[in-house]
């Protein structure tokens, strides 16, 4: 993983895409996920680095501010923070020297080096939360779930606001029957795609073994308009990627420190 990417994180709110959460939902305003593709050949020594950064920074005794939650699927990884603003990284410079100096000088950058042979390609994002395009059951929380799929639709061009509106429908018609399905829209300002779509569930197999969400649509607002919400969905879209991810506790870093007095102020601003 990337320094740049370490120090730019802030838990302000809960992230989404995280094993851990309570009963209120109440995800970031931002999330900065972090990706890298890594050399098969190489996975051992990748994770053994992934477990050396977490351990310096429970040993460093790093704020909460610093922390990271890692994925995995397949060969890709991806560490994932929130931010209280789009321009949070605007500031990082200030954060890394802060960080550096906790956790000794030199150690981020061996750190670093000892994972880095082992990347095939990595890339930055940043996501926005949608909460009107977003819907989950009353009391629902992904505390404790393992597993996630996340659905990322490209927007033809013209097609957004059209894209926006199908998706609140499709939110309304999931209310009136109180349906046992999650998903967390973002706006995706910089990254692949337009919207991401997460949804939670214990494990893989209960993630793809629960109830189809156009059977669940036609039952709220019957067949016909169901279909209807389809075809608006399909003339919108130009190409969507869904990819199934687990989290990896032993390489995420959930700090016991509170966050800096100074991150604080900084959130609220």
């Amino acid at each position: 993983m990337k320094k740049s990417f370490i120090i730019t994180s802030l838990a302000v709110a809960i992230v989404l895409m995280a094993s851990v959460l309570p009963a209120q939902v109440d995800p970031a305003p931002y999330i900065t996920i972090h990706y890298d593709r890594i050399d098969p050949a190489q996975t051992s020594g990748w994770v053994e680095n992934g477990k050396a950064w977490v351990k310096a920074f429970q040993e460093a005794k790093a704020g909460e501010e610093h922390y990271w939650r890692g994925y995995q699927s397949g060969f890709t990884y991806a560490w994932v923070s929130d931010m209280p603003n789009y321009g949070y990284m605007d500031d990082s410079e200030a954060r890394n020297k802060a960080l550096n100096e906790k956790l000794g000088e030199g150690t981020m950058d061996e750190l670093e080096a000892g994972g880095q042979a082992a990347i095939v390609e990595h890339y930055n994002e940043i996501w926005k939360y949608q909460a009107d395009m977003s819907y989950f059951p009353e009391g629902f929380s992904p505390a404790g779930m393992k597993a996630a799929n996340v659905s990322i639709d490209s927007i033809k061009p013209g097609k957004g606001g059209d894209f926006r509106e199908l998706v609140k429908e499709a939110v309304a018609a999931m209310k009136t029957i109180e349906a046992p399905v999650n998903f967390f829209a973002y706006s995706i300002p910089f990254g692949k795609g337009s919207y991401g779509f997460v949804s939670w569930a214990e494990d893989r197999a209960a993630l793809h073994g629960g109830p189809d969400f156009g059977e669940l649509l036609a039952e709220a607002l019957g067949p016909e308009a169901a279909q209807g919400l389809f075809k608006r969905y399909l003339a919108s879209v130009s190409a969507t990627e869904e990819t199934d991810w687990r989290a990896r506790p032993d390489l995420s870093y959930v700090s016991d420190e509170p966050m800096e007095k100074k991150a604080m102020e900084e959130a609220t601003e």
